[in-house]
Formats: structure tokens, sequence, C-alpha cells
């Protein structure tokens, strides 16, 4: 056996720690299409540590998360840290659980305004970009008011995903055919052995705390990394 290989006895473990990380991931989604904004805030606290724990490949998004719970807990009114809290998503349809965040918003914005600029032509002028900016909001009820009453379809934006339904249940047989959820006494996989089962294993807690005080000082004297 080369060294490199190790012996996975553990592989529930691992398996567990995949389903873990997958529910938290569906769970922030699911705080967005809710519009729940104490659950975002609480998984933004989670995702901290987690961030941390990967060290340079999510530096920024660590630094996203101390910034976000900064503004809530510290650096706006009780008032504004309200607003922020619960002022993460929107839903532009009235459904509930549809909300979508506020930046996936402002790129559909875009795209709209981008089309609607591109229809222009010969004749984009600074002011007529400035009337469709302006009745953006105005148009874009209209026309969806219209497209309900002619029972027009109305695509949400996303891409389209083709079928996986046949890989999924090859790779499916292939997992049952080689009994890969089985616990066998010396079975190698040597394709996880530099996976680390638990996500928090590198996490220096005494090093996040001086990073966290680190950033609160720059902070108080108008530093920011970015």
């Amino acid at each position: 056996m080369k060294e490199k290989d190790i012996v996975r006895d553990d592989i529930f473990s691992y398996n567990s720690a995949l389903i873990t990380d997958g529910l938290f991931f569906l769970s922030f989604l699911d705080a967005v299409r809710e519009g729940d904004g104490d659950r975002i805030m609480k998984q933004d606290n989670y995702m901290l540590t987690y961030c941390r724990a990967d060290h340079k490949h999510s530096t920024k998004y660590a630094l996203e998360c101390l910034y976000q719970l900064f503004l809530v807990f510290a650096f706006l009114s009780l008032r504004d840290s309200d607003r922020f809290t619960w002022n993460r998503s929107v839903n532009n349809s009235g459904i509930i659980g549809k909300n979508i965040p506020l930046d996936l918003d402002v790129e559909h914005s875009n795209n709209y305004l981008k089309q609607a600029m591109k229809n222009l032509g010969p004749n984009l002028t600074e002011k007529a970009v400035s009337r469709i900016c302006k009745s953006e909001s105005g148009v874009r009820k209209i026309i969806q008011s219209m497209d309900g009453t002619l029972k027009q379809a109305h695509y949400s934006g996303k891409h389209s995903l083709s079928s996986t339904e046949a890989d999924f249940k090859g790779l499916l047989k292939s997992l049952i055919e080689q009994n890969a959820m089985e616990k066998i006494p010396q079975r190698v996989y040597s394709h996880y052995s530099h996976f680390e089962v638990n996500a928090f294993n590198n996490l220096d807690t005494s090093a996040m705390y001086n990073w966290i005080n680190e950033h609160k000082k720059n902070i108080s004297i108008g530093i920011r990394a970015r």
C-alpha cells in the first residue's frame, strides 16, 4: 500500500460531514427564499467560522461575513440594524417562499435595462436612457400584468438545465454494486486521502480571535480590508 493511501473505516463520518455541509447550504438558500433575516444572520455567523477554517481559499468571504456582523451588532442603530437584517431579499411575485437576493434582483434589473437600450438602436441617447431607467419599475409591472392577462408564460431568467437523471441512475447503480456505503475492513479510498472529514478541524480559534480584533481596530480608524 502506498503511503498516501489511507484506510477509510470512517467513511461514514466523511459522508455525514458532506450531508451536514449540504444541509447547511440548503438551509441558507431556504432562509433567503423565505426572507428570514434572523436565520440569514445566524447562517452568516456559522459561515464566518466555516470560511476561516478554509484559510486563504475563502478569506474574502470570511471578511464579508465579519463586516456584516459588525454592521448589525456594532455600527448601525437599532432601527438600521433591523432594516439591514430584514432587507436582504425581495419578493417580486407575491408568492410565499419566492424571495430572491437583492443583488440578483439588481442583475435582473440590469439585464432589463440593457435589453431596452439595445432596442433603441441608433436612437440611443442620454435622455432616452434616463427615461428608461426612471420608468423601469412601472413599465415592468405593466408588462407583467399584460402577460398575466394574455396568459403569456413569464420566464424566471434561470438557465435551462439538461436532464441528469441518466447520469444519476448510473452513479447510483455503481455505488450499490460496489457497496460503497458499507463498512468493509481494509478497504482503501485513495482518492479521499486528502479530504478533511471535519470542516472545522483546521480552525485555530485563537488566531481567529486575534483576526477579529485586528479588523475591529482597523475599522475604528477607517481601514477596511477588501
